[in-house]
């Protein structure tokens, strides 16, 4: 599951309190986008601290 930071939020949670890996909670606390186990994104949007973002599944014209 894709999932932003919310930088202003994330700020005020303790890294050892999240189920998440180091690196991937270090991106979202810069506002990036991370991929996540499912189990992991939801724990995080139920604290509040991230958004899920929708992927669009749709396809690239071929202007070939």
């Amino acid at each position: 599951m894709k999932v932003k930071g919310l930088p202003d939020k994330i700020c005020m949670i303790n890294p050892n309190s999240v189920t998440c890996d180091a690196g991937d909670f270090d991106k979202l606390k810069e506002g990036k986008t991370v991929e996540l186990k499912k189990e992991d994104a939801e724990q995080l949007i139920s604290m509040g601290i991230v958004s899920t973002i929708k992927e669009s599944k749709v396809k690239e014209k071929n202007n070939g």
